[in-house]
């Protein structure tokens, strides 16, 4: 039997790290077997999408130095001002679904496993498709052709999308309060340094989408996280009706 694929999505600092471990120990505890990932990342080439999506300042140094003895590469020359074109960026995200898709995701949940992924195409939507161009359909149809793609692949279609979908939801200004309190974040990560404009379109566009989306449940992420995930954990409940 299919397991289910659950997925928590949020902007920054809405304490959807610290609800995925809850959510996971709450699931063990309730004897599910459930496989943890995120994305970008939960594969090889996804973690190493990853560091290159968020911190370039390190990546392109790094692989120089690595491969500094070696004629096939030729150095990133790139600086702390590097800034990728916004259609790489888009592109960049897919191709890390795609390898979490076919290596964890879809083998897992044909398994019988549940699923718990922090992130998914909806960040993509919210923060490449609204918040990096404020709702071109363009860059929705790409992703959207991307993810027909996917479901092209795979035998059973309704192994890639989520059963549930719990949107944690902040203000921007709560946002910027939480992030000036955390002061063990390393600085340098591409995606904390984007003005308010940025996201306040992503915030937009995760509301627009839960809105629209039915597998999509807001969360108050205003509250306090034992209420958060209080609200949750019905969620789930009402999900698996402990089978």
């Amino acid at each position: 039997m299919r397991g289910k694929f659950i997925v928590i999505e949020g902007i920054e600092f809405s304490g959807k790290g610290v609800q995925t471990g809850r959510l996971t120990e709450y699931l063990q505890s309730k004897g599910v077997s459930v496989v943890g990932t995120r994305e970008p990342g939960g594969t090889p080439d996804g973690e190493a999408i990853r560091k290159l999506l968020k911190r370039p300042d390190i990546v392109y140094p790094a692989l120089n130095f690595a491969f500094r003895e070696n004629n096939d590469f030729g150095d990133s020359n790139t600086d702390k001002n590097y800034k990728r074109h916004a259609e790489t960026e888009t592109l960049l995200f897919l191709a890390a679904r795609a390898e979490s898709m076919y290596k964890v995701v879809v083998p897992r949940l044909q398994e019988g496993y549940s699923v718990l992924t922090d992130r998914f195409g909806y960040s993509t939507m919210a923060y490449q498709g609204y918040g990096r161009f404020n709702g071109e359909q363009r860059i929705f149809d790409m992703i959207h052709g991307v993810h027909e793609g996917l479901l092209g692949k795979v035998e059973d279609q309704k192994s890639l999308w989520p059963d549930k979908v719990l949107y944690i939801d902040i203000s921007f200004e709560e946002m910027q309060k939480r992030a000036a309190l955390d002061t063990d974040r390393m600085p340098g990560d591409v995606f904390d340094d984007e003005t308010g404009a940025f996201f306040e379109r992503t915030i937009r566009g995760f509301r627009t989408l839960a809105r629209d989306d039915p597998r999509i449940v807001t969360i108050n992420g205003m509250q306090s996280i034992d209420q958060v995930f209080a609200d949750i954990k019905k969620e789930i409940d009402n999900l698996y009706r402990w089978q």
